[in-house]
């Protein structure tokens, strides 16, 4: 680069008071910016970008002061606490010569709008999708802020676009029918834009249910009510603004014409309607609210009900109308109200709870008061305060026969006998179990496991008492 564009000393018959000469110091920072923008393509130095940021955010400032003076408006002069020298015409060309970004706004609003013509050069529309993790996220907000603006513009009220901005966002293909708009021909044969209004699409949502019955205006729907479903989403969303309590453009007067026409304001709700209506229907076909999971859609909706009731994240107006339907909340419950009517059934017949032989009535029965005896010891137990109810009110006996019990504690002292009389003998009560099984000496091996659970405080067959007389023969855990 030549040195004699930076001895240069700037003339003041153009610009009156204005001369400066170009010192090393801004020599050696724009030769800098010539590297950055070799390395980065731009010239768009970050702010935090050491020395060279700082510099380039006092040449935007020191143009300002130069374009205050080449316009001779004092009024225009920025001020500045330590402001900065005006930048002189040479200086001025240098820079725009790199490519210097003057205004940071208007380069990343150019940015944008040139990723906006790729993305139409590639897919030949500008709708671009608005997945959150999605490559073109960030232009996705981008084109809805123009959207928001080229609106305003339309709609009279103040707008941010400018007309080459307007020109530029029209040319890749905004235009009156993207918003809330139909087109009236006239009597010349060329069609106009005109709003449509609140009443005009309330009149259109109502042709839609006594269309379709309905009011879930889907999102894709043919042309005749191609827009009714934007108005309907907006509708939803004052809605939870009003609900909230926030500014709302749905009055009262709105809600209630809405209301009575059976609007849905969230088609989660109409789902899950739906799906309850299913419900009631597989009810009265089978007699009961516990669909398996493998019945389709239903099945995994009862299931996901149930996931959400043990979460509490259910509402309660949901959780009545589930229960009002008899909805069986766990699965586990459903089996024991089978076994409890087996029971019943059972008894009526034969008068008692008692069953000969094994079955799964009879394990049933076995666990009941297995329960019974963890709740009286104070252990966490799945008998309920209802369930001991019910089987108190059909006369279960909890305690087993007491000729079993008699016969098991003859047995287990007789067992005792021998052990006391092996250990008096051999001084030990270690027995080895024979591979064909030795009764005695696998009841030794459950006493000394009971006794080891008793005194970690666990439930077992192991008593005070027969603790205390295998103590006295020296038998330990």
């Amino acid at each position: 680069m030549s040195s004699d564009l930076y001895s240069t000393t700037f003339s003041t018959e153009s610009l009156g008071a204005i001369y400066l000469t170009t010192s090393k110091t801004w020599e050696s920072r724009f030769e800098e910016l010539v590297y950055f923008r070799q390395e980065n393509g731009h010239c768009n130095v970050p702010r935090n970008h050491g020395p060279l940021g700082n510099w380039v955010q006092k040449q935007r400032l020191a143009y300002k002061l130069y374009n205050s003076i080449v316009e001779g408006s004092d009024s225009k002069k920025p001020t500045y606490s330590s402001p900065p020298s005006p930048l002189s015409k040479e200086q001025v060309q240098l820079l725009d010569s790199v490519g210097f970004i003057w205004d940071v706004h208007e380069y990343r609003y150019q940015c944008n709008l040139d990723e906006l013509k790729e993305f139409y050069v590639r897919h030949m529309r500008i709708d671009v999708p608005s997945s959150l993790d999605g490559e073109y996220r960030t232009l996705y907000k981008w084109v809805c802020r123009q959207k928001d603006e080229y609106r305003k513009y339309l709609d009279g009220e103040k707008s941010k676009l400018t007309k080459q901005r307007r020109d530029a966002l029209e040319n890749l293909g905004f235009h009156v029918g993207m918003f809330d708009f139909e087109h009236s021909d006239s009597t010349y044969g060329w069609y106009e834009p005109k709003r449509v209004s609140w009443d005009g699409r309330f009149q259109q949502l109502l042709h839609f249910k006594e269309e379709y019955g309905h009011c879930n205006v889907p999102t894709k729907t043919n042309e005749k009510y191609s827009n009714l479903s934007n108005w309907v989403q907006h509708q939803r969303a004052e809605k939870k603004k009003k609900n909230k309590g926030l500014q709302s453009r749905l009055t009262d007067e709105k809600d209630e014409l809405l209301e009575g026409a059976g609007f849905i304001w969230s088609s989660k709700e109409l789902n899950w309607s739906i799906r309850l209506n299913d419900l009631r229907e597989y009810k009265e076909i089978h007699g009961h609210c516990n669909v398996p999971t493998k019945e389709g859609e239903l099945g995994g909706w009862v299931m996901t009900q149930r996931l959400q009731h043990g979460k509490n994240s259910l509402s309660q107006e949901r959780v009545a109308a589930l229960n009002e339907l008899g909805f069986i909340w766990k699965c586990h419950d459903l089996a024991w109200n089978d076994k409890y009517t087996e029971l019943c059934q059972h008894m009526n017949e034969k008068g008692s709870e008692q069953l000969v032989g094994s079955g799964p009535l009879n394990a049933w029965i076995a666990t009941q008061r297995a329960e019974k005896r963890y709740k009286n010891n104070g252990l966490q137990t799945h008998l309920t305060d209802e369930r001991e109810r019910q089987l108190n009110e059909i006369g279960f006996d909890w305690n087993v026969n007491e000729d079993r019990e008699k016969t098991r504690h003859i047995t287990w002292m007789r067992n005792f006998d021998r052990l006391k009389q092996h250990i008096e003998e051999t001084g030990s009560s270690q027995l080895r179990i024979a591979s064909g099984g030795d009764g005695f000496a696998v009841w030794v091996r459950d006493q000394r496991r009971y006794l080891k659970t008793f005194e970690n405080g666990i439930d077992s067959p192991m008593t005070p008492e027969r603790r205390d007389l295998l103590a006295s023969i020296g038998f330990n855990s």
